[in-house]
């Protein structure tokens, strides 16, 4: 069975082509559902939407990513729906990490993004 995952976190690396690439799933990237789009309003709903219809969230937490700001509203969205989460967080010792405390607790930690995806794979649909 195909299972649809939203791919949340880093807007800057192409990390959402190296995550895809690993599975059949298919994988719903916020940057091509929203591209050309400025409006935080359309494009806000379009991803709270996309979550809404996906199985799970693959949540990524780079040190390329400028804030996380984006990335706790579509995890806490998710989480709020009762949707698996795959949290994988390369942030080390990067200053933001001590405030992604509550993101590691709601989401499943996983050291990449081949266990994210088994892990999503596993969880019922």
């Amino acid at each position: 069975m195909i299972r649809k995952f939203y791919l949340a976190g880093g807007m800057h690396s192409n990390w959402r082509a190296e995550a895809s690439c690993i599975s059949a799933h298919a994988f719903i990237d916020p940057r091509a559902l929203n591209a050309g789009i400025d409006d935080p309003a359309v494009y806000t709903e379009r991803d709270l939407a996309a979550i809404r219809e996906c199985d799970g969230v693959l949540a990524f937490m780079s040190p390329d990513n400028p804030s996380g700001y984006g990335l706790s509203v579509e995890v806490g969205y998710a989480a709020g729906l009762g949707k698996p989460i795959a949290w994988i967080d390369t942030l080390g010792e990067d200053w933001r990490s001590r405030y992604f405390g509550m993101h590691r607790h709601i989401g499943h930690r996983c050291p990449d993004f081949f266990s994210a995806v088994v892990w999503l794979t596993r969880q019922p649909a």
